[in-house]
């Protein structure tokens, strides 16, 4: 482009060839066609912009294989899991899930009786900021891997102790919750999150090896010793919590932990 310009230039002095021009003449030619030069590239990179940015905002579609499981209220779909390094998933779709915190919130924060039933192949729930403050009803989806229920009124964990295939499990602002021991045999346990919770005593998830991440800020904890076993495990979150240096300690042979207490 800038080459047709300056060619455009010549070819205006060639036609001014048998004319006495001045310097102050070509001075003014050669700024004219140089301020068309810069606004033309000032237009083409903002077109260039415009289309990076149009291709950006495209969202992204996924393949789904709809209806995985059999239930006549609710769609599943196998998409992207909320929890990146857990791959796809097989979840409820978003209409069925609307569907589904719209009864809870109308049931007094329970799951109609029976109506998951048939969501046997689903990996990943995800209920957050509901009524819900009754776990029966999804204590009976084995299958589950991804488990967040962030925000809600749940106090009793018990149901949840038959789901031995859970790996994430996200309790945050559960206020009631205090008791963990009906998670003391869900061994496959991966990632566990109970800040802003009543919990008191980590002693009913000190068998759980394969822990690797596990956030208990804003609790009642005070010690953390019963944690020093989990040898896999990685992060720890202990905000606002009065642990001791002495009771930090016992965790010292962990050298891959990171404790995150600021």
């Amino acid at each position: 482009m800038i080459f047709n310009c300056y060619f455009l230039i010549y070819l205006l002095l060639c036609n001014y060839k048998y004319q006495i021009m001045s310097k102050k003449n070509i001075l003014q030619i050669v700024i004219v066609i140089s301020f068309i030069v810069a606004l033309g590239i000032f237009i083409q990179e903002q077109f260039k912009k415009a289309y990076i940015q149009r291709i950006i905002d495209q969202p992204i579609e996924f393949p789904q294989k709809k209806d995985l499981c059999k239930n006549s209220m609710y769609s599943t779909v196998y998409y992207p899991s909320n929890v990146g390094e857990y791959g796809r998933t097989i979840q409820l779709d978003n209409q069925s899930l609307s569907l589904l915190e719209t009864k809870i919130n109308l049931n007094k924060g329970k799951i109609p009786a029976g109506s998951l039933d048939g969501l046997d192949c689903i990996e990943e729930l995800r209920i957050v900021e509901t009524n819900l403050n009754n776990l029966e009803e999804i204590g009976n989806l084995k299958s589950v891997k991804v488990l967040i229920l962030q925000s809600n009124y749940i106090s009793d964990l018990s149901p949840l102790s038959k789901m031995n295939n859970i790996k994430l499990l996200n309790l945050n602002q559960n206020y009631d919750i205090s008791d963990l021991s009906p998670l003391s045999n869900i061994k496959t346990l991966e990632k566990l999150f109970v800040s802003y919770t009543q919990v008191s005593d980590l002693n009913p998830i000190s068998n759980l090896l394969n822990l690797n991440e596990l956030s208990v800020s804003w609790t009642n904890v005070e010690d953390i010793s019963p944690l020093k076993n989990l040898m896999n495990l990685k992060t720890l979150y202990i905000r606002e919590l009065p642990i001791t240096n002495e009771n930090a300690a016992n965790l010292r042979s962990n050298t891959k932990l990171t404790i995150i207490a600021n």
